[in-house]
């Protein structure tokens, strides 16, 4: 990770690596470091569906789960067709409405 975040520093910024890198510290667990690098990923290419994908679930991670919310349905919006998104949104969406009933 080390490597990852050296090269991340770097300029000029590659929304690749700022993906990567927040990718990765999301599956070590550690959302709250991965969402700006999640966000700058984002910026960089708001026409990824993955990228915005990947800010939702640091956010989701956090329990902010309005916020991925947001952030998962702009990556279904970006890729339709694309389940797993779909599948996300659904099970949240589910879960928040027997929480209310």
């Amino acid at each position: 990770m080390d490597v990852l975040r050296s090269e991340v520093a770097a300029p000029p910024a590659h929304q690749a690596l700022q993906f990567a890198l927040g990718y990765a510290l999301l599956r070590d667990g550690r959302a709250m470091e991965a969402e700006p690098f999640s966000a700058r990923a984002v910026e960089l290419d708001q026409a990824d569906w993955s990228a915005a994908f990947g800010l939702g679930t640091a956010l989701f991670q956090q329990r902010r789960i309005a916020e991925a919310l947001v952030w998962w349905k702009i990556a279904r919006g970006l890729d339709p067709h694309n389940f797993t998104v779909r599948k996300q949104i659904w099970s949240v969406d589910s879960n928040v409405a027997l929480t209310l009933t």
